[in-house]
């Protein structure tokens, strides 16, 4: 029989378990002994152990519930769900932490913060407690990114163990089932602006008699790509603006004389690259509008550039109008090639002057094509996000 619990709870805490005979019993103690003279429970969530955990679990103390798709994401969310108490602190049931040590994450809960992070490089790694490509290269790398991306000032984004407040759960609207679902707990927190706080604390090495559930390239690109979703500004829209203003100057440039670097000449060769670069430019852009349309009609909350937002469905007969301006500028400077191509009597011309032209109006005629067929596009998403949001 599972442990009984008390009516009305200060704190949950919530260990994931897959396959953790050997250590869940010993966590689930210490974080019992911690909860002496407060009123707490302990959740394990099982996540389809085929060894003893669930009897181990139970006769340590612990409520125990089960979570069939298998995930750290989906065994966390389970546990959020459960947990009947106003904080819930989430830790790894791998003896990696030292759960009677926890005030300092319930104090900073009740001086307000609703998400409380462990910073394990501010509290201590222990010798053998992490792989040195995850302390020198991956963690720092991801939560270097994780901050740039979404203006956080945090040291540890991957930390597994952490603190919030059961009234945030909802509003967080947490999808993600792998383990990346440590990161997207702290980038919703931070775009819906919410105090989120760390404190230090120390990773020991787990006490697992078998190798650890993470795998590293798997899992870190798995995180990697979750914050590329999230941050469309930095992926998308940022590159494209970048890419079209610096390919259009410069192909203009080029519609009337080489470009000369030092010993270097650009001549129609590098005209064709930046044709290419300026339709993958547009191509970036137009992505950036779509994933603002999709993000809101899913409610997520995904901040874009306020000149992202003003696309909407009031402007794409102006897109649309552009993408035809854009065309006929094409067909004029293709038109002036072949006027070029008729006084020579359509025989051979010279590329070097006539691909100056022809580039860039092919290039425009592309170009406009893409932006009236792509705006269409966007006008059916935003017709649908409408539709939606008023009936």
């Amino acid at each position: 029989m599972s442990a009984k619990v008390p009516t009305a709870l200060t704190v949950s805490i919530v260990l994931p378990c897959l396959n953790e005979a050997a250590t869940v019993g010993k966590c689930v103690k210490e974080a019992k002994r911690w909860l002496e003279r407060k009123r707490g429970e302990v959740i394990v969530v099982d996540n389809g152990s085929s060894d003893e955990s669930i009897a181990v679990a139970k006769k340590a103390g612990a409520r125990v519930v089960t979570e069939s798709k298998r995930g750290y994401g989906a065994a966390i969310y389970r546990g959020l769900v459960a947990a009947k108490g106003e904080y819930i602190i989430i830790a790894d049931s791998d003896l990696s932490y030292d759960l009677r040590h926890l005030t300092p994450f319930l104090k900073k809960l009740q001086a307000g913060a609703d998400l409380v992070i462990g910073n394990r490089f501010k509290g201590g790694v222990q010798k053998g407690a992490m792989p040195w490509l995850h302390y020198y290269i991956g963690n720092p790398i991801l939560t270097w990114t994780a901050n740039l991306f979404f203006g956080t000032h945090l040291g540890d984004y991957h930390s597994g163990i952490r603190a919030l407040r059961k009234s945030v759960v909802k509003s967080l609207n947490l999808q993600c089932v792998g383990m990346e679902f440590a990161s997207e707990m702290i980038v919703r927190a931070a775009l819906l602006h919410l105090n989120i706080q760390e404190v230090p604390v120390v990773y020991r090495k787990d006490g697992r008699k078998r190798k650890s559930h993470i795998r590293t390239f798997r899992d870190g690109w798995r995180h990697l790509r979750f914050l590329m979703l999230f941050a469309p500004n930095w992926i998308f829209f940022f590159p494209a603006l970048i890419i079209l203003i610096l390919s259009l100057a410069v192909l203009i440039f080029m519609v009337l004389e080489s470009l000369e670097l030092g010993h270097i000449s650009l001549g129609i060769h590098t005209m064709l690259v930046l044709g290419a670069l300026l339709n993958i430019g547009y191509q970036l852009f137009h992505w950036s509008l779509c994933i603002d349309v999709f993000a809101k009609r899913i409610h997520l909350p995904v901040q874009s550039p306020p000149v992202v937002g003003r696309f909407d469905r009031t402007n794409l007969e102006v897109m649309m109008l552009l993408g035809g301006a854009i065309c006929t500028v094409g067909l004029i400077f293709c038109s002036w090639t072949l006027l070029l191509w008729s006084k020579q009597g359509f025989g051979d011309l010279n590329p070097e002057s006539t691909m100056r032209v022809f580039i860039p109006g092919i290039t425009f005629v592309i170009l406009g094509i893409q932006v009236f067929f792509s705006t269409l596009f966007l006008g059916i998403l935003n017709f649908e996000h409408i539709h939606k949001s008023s009936s």
